[in-house]
């Protein structure tokens, strides 16, 4: 997962520089890093229109993050390592934050039927783009990024539903360190996907005048989480 804040001039070569420049390091150049890792945990909530959320309080969940965290201190210590061409670039980028894998998930929906309606699923979020708003010490993010969600729906007032859409969020993260290692962060996101109707797999009847709104096409989604951050070395 790559998750990363854009410099206001610099061009967009200039995260994958850097990452290619500490990940591909000549062996002149090869050696140890040692990164930040972050480690985040929490609840979510889901509430909003659609049939998913019909005769129900909405949908519970767990919101994760794992993520090393290239910041302007290891872009500094790091500069040698990226290509000459790249330097410039790479010394006005902002921060990265790169997931050990995509399989990762970004969420997990654990929500029995307390009313109508319950789900089971996971999202995966590969690709993020943060711009920052606030960072000095307190961080507040527009944030958006590619989804694939998969998840499972039964209730009283639709057949059992299988449900499997790539997707796109849109949403503020706000994060406040506590101290240096402990963090907390909150956000609300609107998660958007291609429509699918309840008890089916396609896209239904798109001539309905009450199409759209009879389809599972948004999930927003607010959260909870606390971060622990702990320096990690990786040898190169």
């Amino acid at each position: 997962m790559f998750d990363f804040v854009p410099p206001h001039a610099a061009p967009k070569l200039a995260p994958l520089a850097l990452l290619a420049g500490l990940l591909l390091a000549t062996p002149a150049l090869a050696g140890e890093i040692t990164v930040p890792v972050d480690v985040g945990v929490g609840p979510a909530y889901y509430l909003g229109p659609g049939p998913q959320f019909t005769g129900t309080s909405g949908h519970f969940g767990l919101k994760l993050s794992v993520a090393a965290i290239l910041d302007k201190e290891t872009i500094r210590k790091n500069i040698k390592r990226v290509p000459k061409q790249y330097r410039a670039m790479v010394k006005r980028s902002g921060e990265i934050r790169y997931g050990p894998s995509i399989f990762i998930p970004d969420s997990l929906i654990i929500s029995p039927a307390l009313g109508d309606t319950g789900m089971y699923g996971i999202t995966w979020r590969p690709v993020g783009l943060n711009v920052p708003l606030v960072r000095d010490g307190v961080r507040l993010d527009l944030s958006a990024g590619l989804l694939l969600t998969t998840a499972l729906l039964h209730s009283t007032r639709f057949d059992t539903t299988f449900f499997l859409r790539p997707g796109i969020d849109l949403g503020l993260r706000l994060e406040v360190p506590l101290t240096d290692t402990l963090l907390v962060s909150f956000g609300a996101f609107a998660q958007f996907y291609i429509p699918q109707m309840p008890g089916e797999f396609g896209m239904g009847n798109t001539d309905d005048p009450n199409w759209l709104s009879n389809t599972i096409w948004l999930m927003p989604q607010a959260f909870m989480m606390v971060h622990y951050r702990f320096p990690y070395t990786v040898k190169l």
